[in-house]
């Protein structure tokens, strides 16, 4: 929100000098050169304080691959301020923007190489440098005077870019807008305010853009936070209980399932045997030899295998 803010406010301070209404001829949805004698018309308007034509274009540079702004000025031309060096006044002479010289390192005095419609390079002298209130405006421009720009984009002389229209009162900027529009159908006038409304929404929306992953990190944020928080809690009740258990006896303890079986191997051997013994009483009481009848009788009274099967058992149990 605060990038959005500081965009916006770059955005209306490169603005505040720009033209009330900048008219425009379209044809098939397409901007397409003015011819000059709209001028005229529009300066019958009403209400209309002056009417300039402006020459500009695009051009792509290979060796920055960048778009760059072409600007065509005349005597006129004074809105601009410099930081250093003049508006040039001659031909093959140009003033350029801060991203230029940044982008090209090149300095005042320097030759700027270009490569017009014809196919033909030419060299311009840096003879200017901007320093405009917002690099919004002059950061990618490139200031040509009117004729050699013309001659650079083989652009006949009655025909302009675009006109701009200055108006006296600015509360009648909408109405002299729609007076040009009913006057000149094919021409589509674009004020100020509407300029300032597009890159307000554009800037707009992309705050909503970034608003939106934020909240969606924040919220994710927020779940892990939680699911930290109380998953803690299990864990803690888990150790305690092993520490208990590790307290009480050794079977938490390296080698514990070892002694475990030891002692049930043990268990289960005491109680077979103790059985075992039990079954070989009973047969021998049940027999009439008198060997056995007196091995019997060491071991009275009768129940005696029982005690000791018991007491086998108990003995080992706590293993």
């Amino acid at each position: 929100m605060f990038l959005t803010q500081a965009l916006k406010a770059e955005a209306t301070a490169g603005l505040a000098s720009a033209p009330e209404i900048v008219v425009q001829r379209v044809s098939a949805g397409r901007h397409e050169t003015i011819p000059l004698h709209y001028r005229d018309k529009i300066r019958d308007l009403p209400g209309v304080q002056a009417v300039t034509p402006r020459v500009w274009g695009y051009y792509y540079d290979t060796l920055i691959k960048a778009n760059l702004t072409l600007m065509g000025v005349n005597d006129a031309a004074g809105e601009l301020d410099l930081l250093r060096g003049r508006l040039p006044a001659q031909a093959l002479e140009c003033a350029v923007g801060r991203g230029l010289v940044s982008a090209f390192g090149a300095e005042l005095g320097d030759l700027l190489a270009l490569e017009d419609s014809r196919g033909e390079t030419l060299a311009y002298r840096i003879v200017g440098v901007f320093n405009a209130q917002s690099n919004l405006l002059t950061n990618d421009l490139v200031v040509l005077t009117e004729k050699s720009l013309r001659e650079f984009f083989a652009q006949d002389a009655s025909l302009a870019t675009d006109l701009v229209v200055r108006v006296y009162n600015p509360r009648e900027v909408k109405t002299v807008a729609k007076k040009i529009k009913y006057l000149l159908p094919d021409t589509r006038p674009i004020t100020r305010d509407e300029i300032i409304h597009t890159y307000a929404t554009l800037f707009n929306w992309r705050s909503g853009m970034m608003l939106a992953v934020s909240v969606a990190a924040l919220i994710a944020f927020c779940i892990l936070a939680w699911g930290q928080g109380h998953g803690t809690q299990p864990r803690r009740k888990t150790a305690d209980c092993r520490a208990e258990s590790a307290r009480l006896g050794n079977r938490r303890r390296p080698g514990g399932q070892v002694v475990g079986r030891i002692g049930g191997f043990c268990r289960g051997f005491a109680s077979g045997a103790a059985c075992g013994l039990g079954s070989c009483f009973r047969f021998l009481r049940s027999g009439s030899d008198p060997v056995a009848q007196g091995l019997v009788g060491c071991f009275s009274p009768p129940t005696s295998y029982l005690r000791v099967s018991i007491f086998i058992s108990c003995w080992f149990w706590p293993c």
